[in-house]
C-alpha cells in the first residue's frame, strides 16, 4: 500500500471486512487549494482551480493505490436516481465534471477495483456493503434525497442487480450536518414530518424532526436510519451517528457554516 499521508475518516462497521472492501472519507486539510477551498477540496464543480483539484484527488487516492482512471463520479443533483457501475464507466467524472454520470446521486457495483467516488459538504454520504454477494453502493443524501428515500432506492437497485437482501447489508453514514445544526422551515419541515409519519412505528422516528424553542431541527441520520429499518436492514447492521460537519468545520467542509463558498470532502468505497 502507498504510504498514508492524509488524515481520513473510516468506518468501524466495515473493519471486519477490511480485506474485502475499503470505505473512507477525506478531511478538509492536507491539500493544495487556497481559500475558500482550503485545502483538500476534491470537487470540480465549486469554482476551484481544476488542476489543483486533480492534484488533491491524486493525493487522496494514492493512499489506496488508486488512480484517477480507477474511480467513477456522478453529477449529484439532489435526486434519487441510481446508476449501476461497470468497467465501462471507469474514469467518468474523475478528471472532468462534464464526463460525470448525469442526473444521478447514487452508484452501485459488484466489480472489483472500481472506486465509487462522491463529494460532500453537509449532505450525508451513505455507504452500503452486501457482504454475502460482494456488492457495494454509495449515495449522496441531501435533505431532498433523504426524504425521497435515496437510501431505500439504492438498496432496491442492489437487490435487483445482485440479489442483495436487507439483512445481508451493512450501511454506514459519513460526516454530515447534525440535527442540532440543521434548522429547517417551510417545505423542508413538512417533508421531514411526512417521513416521520410514514415511519411512526419505527424505533427512533421521534428524532427525525424535533421542535426546540420554537425552531424545527431535522436529522439526516435518524431519517435515513428509520427508512433503512423500515426496509428491513437490521439495526445492528447500521453504523453510528457520524461527526457534524457544521460543528467540526475545522476538519470538514460545511456548506452552511461557510455560506455556500467552500470545497467538498470525498467519499470513496471499492471492492478489493
Amino acid at each position: 500500500m502507498a504510504q498514508k499521508i492524509l488524515d481520513t475518516f473510516s468506518f468501524p462497521l466495515f473493519a471486519p471486512y477490511q480485506g474485502h472492501i475499503t470505505a473512507a472519507m477525506s478531511c478538509r486539510y492536507g491539500g493544495q487549494s487556497v481559500a475558500p477551498y482550503t485545502s483538500l477540496n476534491l470537487a470540480l464543480h465549486v469554482g476551484d482551480d481544476k488542476e489543483t483539484v486533480l492534484a488533491n484527488r491524486r493525493l487522496f487516492l494514492q493512499q489506496f493505490d488508486l488512480h484517477l482512471q480507477d474511480v467513477v463520479c456522478c453529477e449529484q443533483v439532489h435526486k434519487t436516481n441510481v446508476h449501476t457501475v461497470t468497467a465501462r464507466d471507469k474514469g467518468r467524472g474523475s478528471t472532468d465534471f462534464k464526463t460525470a454520470i448525469k442526473d444521478v446521486d447514487a452508484l452501485v457495483t459488484n466489480e472489483k477495483g472500481i472506486g465509487l467516488f462522491l463529494f460532500f459538504a453537509d449532505c450525508m454520504p451513505i455507504f452500503f456493503y452486501d457482504f454475502v454477494h460482494s456488492a457495494i453502493g454509495l449515495a449522496h443524501a441531501g435533505w431532498r434525497g433523504t426524504v425521497a428515500d435515496i437510501a431505500g432506492k439504492t438498496l432496491h437497485t442492489m437487490s435487483m442487480n445482485y440479489d442483495t437482501k436487507p439483512e445481508d447489508c451493512l450501511v454506514a453514514f459519513g460526516p454530515s450536518i447534525g440535527a442540532h445544526s440543521f434548522v429547517v422551515s417551510g417545505e423542508t419541515t413538512r417533508s421531514f414530518m411526512a417521513v416521520a409519519e410514514i415511519c411512526q412505528n419505527i424505533p427512533g422516528c421521534e428524532k427525525i424532526i424535533q421542535k426546540q424553542s420554537g425552531i424545527y431541527h431535522a436529522s439526516l441520520y435518524d431519517t435515513n436510519k428509520a427508512l433503512l429499518l423500515m426496509h428491513g436492514v437490521p439495526e445492528h447492521n447500521i453504523g453510528a451517528i457520524p461527526p457534524c460537519t457544521f460543528e467540526q468545520n475545522g476538519m470538514f467542509f460545511s456548506y452552511r457554516a461557510e455560506n455556500a463558498h467552500t470545497g467538498r470532502q470525498g467519499a470513496l468505497i471499492f471492492l478489493h
